[in-house]
């Protein structure tokens, strides 16, 4: 079939095309002048087969969903999930968001397990988070059934425990409390405790230090630590 396409806007990255039948066509003009379609310059309707056009459309929609991802890419990683989402938003349909992720990921600026790997020991080391924050954080980066999924054979479960084991959680939580002073706050009162002082002020101590140690357990819980992993802290600092 050949059909009539009128030439509507003339930008300075793209060709803007419309069909007899109304439908446009937003094509990179590096792609529409790789292809022989009889256009010349100053020309504003060329006569051109429907499916040839479609492949030159496809083209520049590859090109254009490539170009999209490695902007934001290079500002930061992101995960699979993280470009179905952004390309599906820039209104990719999904023929052209799978070939566009395939060559992502055989480019290699796509890759989960790396990522993931990575994320864990950051948000372990540096953020100083539960096991279970943890996991809601990887909810926006994997995508809600992220637990099913398989990342180079592995499952999630299985980097965690490699990475992040539930019993690296004593650690972690240590920090975390050294972090925000609470430790020191049970150091400077257990160095008062020790101290020859009268009996009511004593008591008035051990008060402050119930009342600190209520808001510890509440601030792990809060921070989603385990709760054998909230005794264990406990237990570590002696009170």
């Amino acid at each position: 079939m050949i059909d009539m396409v009128f030439f509507i806007e003339n930008s300075k990255k793209y060709y803007i095309l419309k069909s007899l039948d109304g439908n446009h066509y937003k094509i990179v003009k590096k792609i529409f002048n790789q292809f022989n379609t009889g256009y010349k310059r100053g020309d504003n309707k060329i006569d051109i087969d429907e499916e040839f056009l479609l492949s030159i459309y496809k083209e520049s929609q590859l090109l254009d969903a490539y170009n999209s991802v490695l902007k934001i890419i290079y500002k930061r990683r992101k995960t699979l999930f993280q470009v179905q989402c952004y390309l599906l938003k820039k209104g990719f349909n999904k023929e052209i968001i799978e070939e566009t992720i395939q060559k992502l990921k055989e480019e290699g600026f796509i890759d989960d397990l790396d990522y993931i790997e990575d994320f864990i020991r950051y948000q372990k080391e540096e953020k100083l988070v539960s096991r279970i924050s943890l996991k809601r954080k990887l909810i926006y980066k994997l995508g809600k059934n992220f637990e099913d999924e398989k990342y180079n054979n592995y499952s999630i479960n299985g980097i965690l425990e490699k990475i992040y084991p539930l019993s690296d959680e004593v650690e972690v939580g240590l920090k975390l409390l050294e972090k925000h002073k609470y430790l020191s706050k049970l150091r400077e009162l257990n160095n008062k405790k020790n101290q020859d002082i009268e009996k009511e002020k004593l008591e008035n101590i051990s008060d402050i230090k119930k009342e600190i140690i209520e808001e510890i357990k509440k601030y792990l819980k809060s921070k989603g630590f385990n709760f054998n992993n909230i005794t264990k802290i406990l237990n570590y600092l002696k009170i």
